[in-house]
């Protein structure tokens, strides 16, 4: 897993959102090194990125479904545990 988070870009709600310290400290316990780390105030659009781009977003596991179900996207939470706020 630390692999795939330092060499991808990964996208996160934005700064002042309550989520992200959460998947900070998530990425930080996973080894990421958070140089690729970007930020974006819609999750709508972190999908659509992370879609086109194989970036790996962290997002809600229902915004997801549809995605991964279609084989859009890939779910990386099996080797990461979700994010309790």
């Amino acid at each position: 897993l630390k692999e795939i988070l330092n060499s991808n870009q990964i996208w996160l709600q934005s700064r002042t959102s309550t989520v992200f310290p959460h998947a900070i400290a998530a990425m930080q316990a996973q080894g990421a090194n958070l140089r690729n780390v970007n930020t974006c105030t819609s999750m709508q659009a972190i999908l659509e990125i992370t879609t086109r781009t194989n970036g790996i977003g962290l997002v809600t596991t229902a915004s997801a479904a549809p995605l991964v179900k279609s084989g859009q996207l890939v779910e990386v939470s099996p080797l990461m545990a979700p994010i309790a706020i």
